[in-house]
């Protein structure tokens, strides 16, 4: 059973409906398989619907909580973390999932991204709003364990070298001077 977990707020930026219509891609492919969603927000009663609708309410499962203990305890839980975000930027929580050593699919988008995911080696990308294509990363990742094992390590080395606390303060600092000198 391929255990597969996003952690984020329940809008519509982030795509959570995508991730829910690939898993019932899934199902209906025979790829046994059970989605935890992290997070809480406006959407989650549409979310909900939607799980019930796609006849995928015993396969998901909704946490309202996003406190570190519970997102910890669910990344330690999953097998893979999906990022079905439509719009750029990167969650904090992908490069969590890195660190803990699960392999990531991930919406293509900004340069950003493609320096936390990169595709084949940490994770894979697939397009932005294409169930189908997110079906098709969850499904080669459920039948090859040699690959999420090798994804997840790329990741954690990644995540470990280019996310430490000085990395951080860098690029906020470059932030901020770009930012006062433009005004």
């Amino acid at each position: 059973m391929l255990r597969i977990l996003t952690v984020g707020e329940l809008d519509w930026a982030h795509g959570h409906e995508y991730a829910l219509q690939a898993v019932r891609l899934l199902l209906d492919r025979g790829v046994d398989c059970v989605y935890h969603i992290v997070g809480h927000g406006e959407y989650a009663d549409a979310l909900g619907f939607a799980r019930f609708e796609l006849g995928i309410d015993r396969a998901t499962e909704i946490f309202p909580s996003m406190r570190p203990e519970t997102v910890r305890v669910q990344m330690e839980w999953a097998d893979v973390y999906v990022c079905p975000a439509v719009i750029d930027g990167i969650a904090p929580a992908v490069v969590q999932a890195q660190a803990m050593v699960l392999p990531v699919v991930a919406t293509r988008g900004n340069s950003m991204k493609r320096d936390v995911v990169e595709d084949g080696r940490t994770g894979l990308l697939v397009p932005r709003r294409d169930p189908s294509a997110l079906a098709d990363s969850l499904e080669q990742l459920a039948r090859d364990p040699t690959l999420r094992r090798r994804l997840g390590a790329s990741g954690r080395t990644v995540a470990l070298e280019r996310f430490t606390l000085s990395q951080y303060v860098a690029r906020i600092d470059d932030l901020y001077r770009r930012t006062m000198s433009a005004a």
